[in-house]
């Protein structure tokens, strides 16, 4: 027997990489993110058309990974098998509820976080998301967006010093690699940032036909703004040039 694939997704992939972005977008094509009052507000010096992430999602995330024996910005290896141990089995609880609330609000749904990368596998014990879309960004221009927003004091937790360009291409490596293997390819699709930018109503239509949206409703918009696109490709590159790391030689394979 063959099993029923839904169409609630999972966005996950690097952060700055446009997950925000395509997350809005896919409340459009008629996705539920739950209740809106549940999302991390927004910021307007940093995400001023909100991040579209569940708090209590992340915490449940942090969690995975901190018992994993690391945390968002040193992503620890996730072992085959991981979500299965018995010292995860309370957060696969919560998990469970969280995955419950959401459903209550509507389907097919929508959930977020770039740490999902990592933890996916959990989430998919408990009924989560069993599609995802991958979200990929060139590695210079993620390092650059993490550098600047590291000079915002109130973002400074994430890390204890500027992160270092080298560390950056690492921490991308480590969660696009981590999508890649937790997710089987047919049921993942990649989003390339610079295409989103590039011509989103083709992005969008792309997204549409991968979770089988038949008719995009007429209030679809595209909601990505091209302008916030900062640090671009060249641009980065000028600024900082870097030799080619693993995570350059994978964003060339997925963008192929």
């Amino acid at each position: 027997m063959v099993a029923l694939v839904t169409q609630n997704v999972a966005v996950m992939g690097m952060h700055r990489s446009g997950t925000s972005a395509v997350t809005e977008l896919i409340t459009t094509l008629g996705h539920s993110a739950g209740d809106l009052s549940w999302l991390m507000d927004p910021d307007p010096h940093d995400n001023a058309r909100g991040y579209w992430e569940r708090p209590s999602v992340c915490t449940i995330n942090d969690e995975i990974l901190r018992r994993l024996g690391g945390d968002a910005w040193q992503p620890p290896p996730a072992p085959s098998g991981f979500e299965r141990r018995p010292e995860l089995a309370d957060l696969v609880e919560r998990a469970r509820a969280e995955i419950a609330a959401l459903a209550s609000c509507g389907t097919p749904w929508v959930v977020k976080d770039p740490r999902f990368s990592i933890t996916y596998p959990l989430w998919r014990l408990v009924d989560g998301p069993d599609l995802a879309i991958v979200c990929i960004r060139r590695p210079q221009e993620v390092a650059a967006s993490l550098r600047r927003r590291y000079e915002h004091a109130d973002k400074r937790p994430f890390f204890t010093s500027r992160p270092t360009h080298g560390r950056c291409h690492e921490i991308w490596h480590r969660y696009v690699a981590g999508a890649m293997e937790a997710v089987a390819p047919q049921h993942r699709l990649v989003v390339d940032y610079a295409q989103l930018t590039a011509d989103p109503v083709g992005e969008r239509d792309r997204i549409a036909r991968f979770l089988r949206v038949v008719d995009v409703p007429p209030g679809a918009t595209t909601t990505v703004d091209p302008g916030l696109r900062h640090h671009r490709g060249a641009d980065a590159i000028r600024r900082r040039p870097v030799r080619e790391t693993r995570a350059d030689r994978l964003y060339a394979k997925l963008t192929r």
